[in-house]
């Protein structure tokens, strides 16, 4: 029998993706709900590291979610792999973060339910996101249906699109599907100008975004070193901010 998972409080939250310390404190000053937090962004997000996590934990006073990932690439881990992201979920549980950010696939591009199973069995009383691997299942249907089962709160989707605005048809009709039994959360391209019409076409209750900003960096160049060394990416404050209110005007 499904659990409802229905969350309580505000109407709306908003998640924002960062990447390191500073973005995190610059998401929380935003008026960010909640973070995910990851490292190397470029590669769809990996764990933190412990340092990094227990500083942002610190130093914020809202729900932080951790990114479960050992690697970039696909969502097909292999027992070495698997057992690392057993020892993070600790990892995480110990340092008292609110939740973790899963995925685990199989070799036909099912969810895993073994591996899911393991780390939500680790993870205890802590809130669990099933992140976008979701989007490369064949069944997203099917695939929400087994989120249900293992009681997992909430699912990050473009609706199997590149954006969530392109994937908003499908979100619609998976938010309807969810019930209150766990909550779909767009993500993938979500911005302050599309935060409104998501809301009012989906019924989506949680967005995540992760929008970014470069700074130069204050060191003389050197030309034998690659540009990404002069170059910061921060999580972008005023879109943030921007999209907080777009919320609270729904």
């Amino acid at each position: 029998m499904h659990e409802k998972k229905a969350e309580p409080g505000r109407r709306f939250v908003l998640e924002a993706g960062v990447g390191d310390i500073e973005s995190a404190l610059l998401a929380f000053n935003a008026g960010a709900g909640r973070i995910e937090l990851f490292a190397n962004m470029p590669e769809g997000g990996t764990t933190p590291s412990v340092g990094t996590l227990s500083t942002v934990l610190e130093k914020v006073s809202i729900p932080v979610m951790v990114m479960i990932r050992p690697r970039g690439g696909d969502f097909v881990y292999t027992p070495d792999e698997f057992q690392a992201m057993c020892k993070d979920v600790k990892m995480a549980r110990d340092l008292q973060a609110a939740g973790i950010v899963i995925g685990c696939l199989s070799a036909d591009g099912c969810i895993d339910l073994d591996k899911c199973a393991r780390l939500i069995e680790v993870a205890g009383a802590m809130d669990i996101t099933f992140h976008r691997a979701f989007d490369l299942t064949p069944d997203l249907s099917s695939s929400l249906d087994a989120l249900i089962n293992l009681g997992i709160r909430r699912v990050l989707t473009a609706g199997g699109k590149a954006t969530a605005w392109e994937g908003i048809k499908v979100i619609r009709k998976l938010r309807q599907q969810a019930g209150n039994y766990i909550s779909i959360m767009p993500g993938g391209g979500v911005r302050a100008y599309n935060l409104y019409p998501l809301a009012r076409e989906t019924g989506c209750q949680e967005f995540h975004l992760a929008p970014v900003v470069k700074r130069e960096s204050a060191l003389p160049l050197n030309p034998t070193f690659p540009n990404t060394f002069y170059t910061t990416t921060l999580a972008d404050i005023e879109e943030i901010s921007s999209a907080v209110n777009t919320l609270i005007n729904v």
